[in-house]
């Protein structure tokens, strides 16, 4: 948890949405990269991976720009 919360600061830092910090430390921490985690703790995390899937979700849909999203579809309409 703490990894992500340095992630999502870092990605900040960075002018990154923190979507993207978290992105990068799954897959720091994941059993393909530094092994924290072994693949067995991630099948057995697989109990939580809907609400997780949920929050970054909802992460990802604050991070857009709403306002620049309607000026494209406007501009890609003409």
């Amino acid at each position: 948890m703490a990894s992500l919360t340095l992630a999502g600061l870092a990605a900040r830092l960075l002018r990154l949405p923190q979507i993207t910090g978290y992105l990068v430390s799954g897959i720091i921490c994941g059993p393909y990269v530094l092994g924290i985690l072994s693949s067995e703790s991630v099948l057995d995390l697989n109990i939580i991976e809907g609400a997780c899937l949920s929050i970054i979700g909802l992460a990802a849909g604050a991070e857009l720009d709403w306002p620049s999203l309607s000026r494209a579809r406007k501009q890609a309409s003409a």
